[in-house]
């Protein structure tokens, strides 16, 4: 048996999952497989329009979400079902629908679910985990809060920490400092960047001639410390 934890909170799944040809509920939300989504996608909107359920698709770890793109709004839960963990293309998936395909809604991972890679899954915008019974449900929890403030959801940007807010903007970058400075943005000044290092530059004359002969008649004038010093300097050979 699952459990459910949405948004940080644990809660009942009210959804019904059809599979193969089973009839769609008149009188609870369902999700339908990407391949019949694709197949009968006519009769499905008819069917939802008619009874007013709400509607969600459940994608394997091999398709592809770009193919929802015409009727990404439509859709209230999107399930990634994962075979194995140690599989990350779910990962890629996520982020193609929260950055671009826009995706607001319910983002949830079933399947072979790993606590360890919470963190990377939040970042991605997965807000929803199915679990197993033999994970800690209440140090998922816990794990998941630290995070996310405790207001923390995917459907509203305000509640969000910079770290998930990105996902949430729809992959818009961040501007530098240096690209507000030129834009007016700030009134800080332009950061500066790293002092480079000098290139390699030669002893100079005195570190050469610990002690300088008298110059001669052709001598060059002193350089460097010894002309400060007062000392003459050779002429170079």
């Amino acid at each position: 048996m699952t459990r459910l934890v949405v948004d940080g909170t644990e809660r009942p799944d009210t959804w019904v999952h059809l599979t193969g040809s089973s009839e769609a509920p008149a009188d609870r939300d369902f999700t339908v497989g990407i391949a019949r989504w694709l197949d009968r996608r006519d009769d499905t909107l008819a069917h939802v329009e008619r009874t007013g359920q709400r509607l969600g698709v459940r994608l394997a770890i091999d398709s592809d979400p770009m193919r929802l793109a015409a009727d990404i709004e439509r859709f209230d839960l999107v399930t990634m079902e994962i075979p194995s963990s140690a599989d990350g293309r779910f990962f890629s998936i996520a982020a193609r629908l929260r950055e671009h395909l826009r995706y607001r809604g319910e983002l949830r991972v079933t399947g072979d679910v790993a606590p360890d890679q919470l963190s990377f899954m939040q970042r991605c915008g997965i807000n929803a985990f199915e679990l197993g019974e033999h994970v800690d449900i209440e140090r998922f929890i816990h794990r998941y809060r630290r995070f996310y403030q405790s207001s923390g959801s995917l459907t509203t940007r305000e509640n969000l920490i910079p770290a998930a807010r990105t996902r949430v903007d729809f992959g818009v970058r961040t501007p530098s400092m240096r690209e507000r400075w030129r834009k007016g943005a700030t009134s800080d000044p332009m950061p500066r960047t790293r002092h480079r290092r000098p290139p390699f530059s030669p002893p100079s004359a005195s570190r050469r001639w610990r002690t300088a002969p008298a110059p001669g008649p052709s001598a060059p004038p002193p350089r460097g410390r010894a002309r400060r010093a007062g000392r003459p300097v050779p002429p170079r050979s």
